[in-house]
């Protein structure tokens, strides 16, 4: 919904599987043969997917001499589709939060994967009313969000939580229809942050944990 950098997330190393016959094409230049597979995740920096977000993986061969060359020919499959499943242009996308295994098959060579799946990522309008949980959290707003319907919705942040802002990101409470913003609980709890550096943002929520905050905006 993290394909981006934060914190208190974690994912397994890629574990290659290793076939003692190799792969049977050479690598560049008569190199040795491939061995194993190795899944790699460019779009991950921070090791792990945010719910609602998604990501292209690559596959590299490795030969014997520790060489890494590419593979060709590569099919994808996900060992738990309702935690992150792939699509049709070959990103996974994170549909509910957890873990998965996720694995690549080039001729007789095939590698898994494990990807957690933590946090939320937030780039549609909240038109209707909503909690950020402190098991979703942190939650990260990748647009203009604005939140706001007909009748009044109401964005409820549970405390704990941590709101992060990408570049250019902000909450825009009822500049379309009514809104408002409630922290339950102690209003100190909701830290909103920058997600690259996970500093403390300049901006402050003025008073969520009081009825409507219509009107205002939230950013880093």
């Amino acid at each position: 919904m993290y394909t981006r950098s934060c914190a208190r997330v974690f994912a397994a190393l890629a574990v290659p599987t290793r076939f003692p016959c190799g792969n049977d094409r050479p690598g560049p230049g008569g190199s040795s043969p491939v061995q194993t597979l190795l899944i790699e995740s460019p779009g991950l920096p921070r090791g792990s997917l945010y719910l609602n977000d998604s990501t292209l993986l690559a596959v590299r061969g490795v030969t014997e001499r520790g060489d890494t060359i590419p593979v060709y020919g590569v099919s994808w499959s996900s060992r738990a589709p309702d935690v992150a499943a792939f699509g049709s242009t070959g990103y996974l996308r994170a549909v509910s939060h957890g873990r998965v295994d996720v694995t690549a098959t080039s001729g007789s060579l095939s590698t898994t994967r494990s990807i957690q799946v933590a946090g939320t990522l937030h780039n549609r309008p909240v038109t209707s009313s909503e909690v950020w949980s402190l098991a979703g959290s942190p939650h990260v707003v990748d647009s203009v969000l604005i939140v706001g319907g007909d009748p009044v919705a109401t964005l409820t942040v549970e405390p704990g939580v941590s709101v992060f802002f990408r570049d250019g990101a902000e909450l825009n409470v009822g500049a379309v229809g009514e809104g408002r913003v409630i922290a339950d609980g102690d209003a100190a709890a909701l830290r909103l942050e920058h997600e690259d550096s996970l500093a403390e943002a300049s901006a402050s929520w003025s008073n969520p944990a009081r009825g409507s905050s219509a009107g205002r905006r939230v950013s880093r």
